[in-house]
């Protein structure tokens, strides 16, 4: 994995450094910043680790939020974070490392696959929900 691991582990030590506020936005933020840099001195972005590791969570997060709608990571988590945690919390970055985690973890058992399998049946299952819905 590329520097994106790095910086979360980095980040969920000492958050305000790296980023002001607790949300996924600001969090956002500071990685768009990081990929301007890179572009600006002649560096990849995104390795294709770290690409293929995000697009992945996105598919996984819409799965478990059990939404079909156009979303990143980030706009997925700060959109559905608080109906979906057993455990109230104050904002979308912590719950962004409790997502995180049990999606890394789940990497150990699962492949991106796998992912994209079980993503393209609950896309369908939408498509179809959707279809009896209006029939």
């Amino acid at each position: 994995m590329g520097w994106i691991l790095r910086y979360i582990e980095k980040m969920r030590a000492r958050p305000t450094m790296y980023i002001s506020g607790d949300s996924t936005k600001n969090f956002r933020s500071f990685m768009i910043g990081y990929m301007c840099a890179c572009e600006d001195l002649g560096f990849p972005q995104f390795d294709e680790d770290d690409a293929v590791f995000l697009e992945y969570f996105t598919y996984w997060l819409a799965i478990k939020f059990d939404t079909d709608e156009t979303q990143s990571w980030y706009g997925l988590i700060d959109t559905y974070y608080g109906e979906f945690l057993d455990t109230p919390i104050d904002n979308s970055m912590e719950a962004f490392y409790i997502f995180f985690d049990e999606y890394t973890n789940l990497l150990n058992t699962v492949s991106f696959q796998q992912i994209q399998e079980d993503y393209d049946k609950f896309l369908e299952k939408k498509k179809e929900e959707r279809m009896h819905k209006h029939s």
